[in-house]
């Protein structure tokens, strides 16, 4: 560009003498002022004229330099999409003329090619980039917008999912935040306790309730015992408020079944799932509802459970049953007899039995009272003897005879009063090598737990009206046991239950040691 300077520019003389040829003056002069004059405007009009000229090579050079990013562009096209716009004809720019004359060597000093310095400092500052309207020239620039929007939207879903802040303002301004930090506490309290679970064994304590009372409850089609609050006797686990199977595995699969007379069985099978995390074990709750077989069992047990007054005493048949066979029947803590006063052993049916007319006050005034008491310190401190029920002294019946006392005759009545019944034992004699080792038996028979057989046809027929439903049946029922499978019962629950504790008790020693090696 500095050659086509040297070659077009001509000389102030060159141009005096070209302009002196052509007006054919060739010898006149010029005031000096006016000289400087006539050159400063032949310099203006040929650094006019190199302007153009360079800015015609600029133009060239900015198509080349923007041909040539649109290409590096292009390859970003795969990740990025950014649409071309239209490219901006740069416009000539046109040199005023100053109607000011301007010092000697003002163009040295701001354009050192010696053309004007307008034209230099105007492309320096590019002041087309600064008009309103114009549009950005490289898409370069909407990328790094668009990459900055990206960043912006990705860091507020990053603070939304790992604080939940923008959930919980929306639930500050709906009046809920209160309610969502309790639910988020409790559940937080949920975790960390199925946490600390995870650790120990799982065993979890089923609790069984419902109606009818007294239905009798079978796990994994196995009648289920449990030891009687006195100790050392056991007697079937029944519906009742306070029922609960202990030390069920979690991870065990458990069939329920409840059973009663004259109602359809409740069925339910437990599985871990179910199964609520408690303090330091697991429990589940069962509320075991059975529905009657028809009207009139609803109607019978009903009303049997409600008897007025004026209406019974109701009466019912009870069979013993025993494997082995030998064992004595305890009602009321008497023993049952026959009417001959022999001790009546199973198998045996009995709809009346006879037992000794033990009376606290005869037998304490005939002296005999201090020596058929085993435990002598449940007579001290008594003074009168006509309040106290000699079946409650635990007296040695072995040591009396009919020479002592009377027999009198007993039945199992139907209509007990609630949580009362009859008192029901059957027991082994301990002196009797063949029934060693063998457990005792002790219940409650209560009104709810008979059985009605219905009458015949005819013989209901010939009942009246206005008698109460219970006089269709024939009130049954029967205590059929195996003492081996008891014992047997009883033998496995206590290793099992030892198994447990130890099982718990490795658990929390490890436990204790991992706390410590943290």
């Amino acid at each position: 560009m500095s050659d086509t300077k040297d070659q077009d520019t001509p000389t102030a003389d060159d141009i005096v003498d070209d302009l002196a040829e052509e007006l054919g003056v060739e010898d006149e002069t010029t005031t000096d002022d006016e000289e400087a004059s006539d050159i400063e405007a032949e310099a203006e009009q040929s650094s006019d004229s190199e302007d153009e000229k360079s800015s015609d090579v600029e133009e060239e050079d900015e198509e080349e330099q923007e041909a040539e990013d649109d290409e590096n562009m292009a390859g970003l096209d795969g990740v990025f999409s950014v649409a071309k716009g239209k490219k901006k004809k740069k416009k000539k720019k046109k040199k005023k003329k100053s109607s000011k004359e301007k010092p000697e060597g003002v163009d040295e000093i701001f354009s050192p090619s010696g053309g004007g310095g307008d034209e230099d400092l105007d492309d320096f500052l590019d002041l087309d980039d600064l008009d309103d309207g114009a549009e950005a020239k490289s898409p370069v620039n909407k990328l790094l917008v668009g990459i900055i929007i990206a960043l912006i939207v990705a860091m507020g879903a990053v603070v939304q999912v790992t604080t939940g802040l923008f959930d919980d303002i929306i639930l500050l301004v709906q009046g809920d935040y209160q309610e969502e930090m309790q639910r988020r506490a409790a559940a937080e309290e949920e975790a960390h306790l199925l946490a600390q679970l995870e650790g120990m064994p799982r065993y979890g304590n089923l609790f069984i309730s419902g109606s009818p009372r007294e239905a009798l409850i079978y796990l994994n089609g196995e009648v289920q015992y449990g030891e009687t609050p006195s100790g050392g006797q056991y007697r079937e686990l029944r519906v009742r408020p306070n029922t609960v199977i202990e030390d069920l595995s979690v991870d065990d699969v458990h069939e329920i079944r409840v059973e009663h007379p004259g109602h359809e069985p409740f069925e339910l099978t437990l599985v871990d799932e179910m199964w609520n995390p408690a303090a330091s074990d697991f429990r589940f709750e069962i509320s075991a509802n059975l529905s009657p077989e028809d009207s009139d069992h609803y109607e019978e047990f009903n009303n049997r459970m409600v008897v007025g007054e004026g209406h019974g005493p109701f009466h019912g048949t009870v069979t013993f049953d025993t494997n082995p066979e030998g064992a004595i029947v305890i009602v009321n803590s008497l023993i049952a007899r026959d009417e001959d006063g022999e001790v009546l052993r199973t198998p045996v049916e009995l709809d009346e039995y006879w037992t000794y007319d033990l009376d606290a006050e005869e037998l304490h005034e005939a002296g005999l009272l201090e020596d058929i008491v085993e435990d002598k310190e449940v007579l001290e401190g008594i003074e009168d003897y006509s309040t106290v029920d000699a079946r409650r002294l635990g007296i040695d019946e072995s040591k009396l005879s009919l020479d002592d006392v009377d027999l009198e005759e007993r039945k199992f009545r139907v209509d007990m009063p609630p949580d009362r019944g009859n008192g029901i034992q059957i027991l082994f004699p301990e002196d009797e090598e063949e029934y060693e080792e063998l457990p005792q038996y002790a219940t409650m028979l209560q009104r709810a737990m008979w059985v009605c057989e219905w009458k015949d046809d005819d013989e209901r027929a010939r009942i009246p009206d206005s008698e109460p439903i219970q006089e269709h049946c024939n009130y049954v029922f029967r205590f059929n046991k195996d003492f081996y499978e008891l014992a047997d019962y009883i033998e496995r629950r206590e290793e099992e239950r030892r198994r447990i504790e130890e099982e718990r008790r490795q658990a929390a020693t490890d436990s204790g040691d991992e706390d410590e090696e943290s």
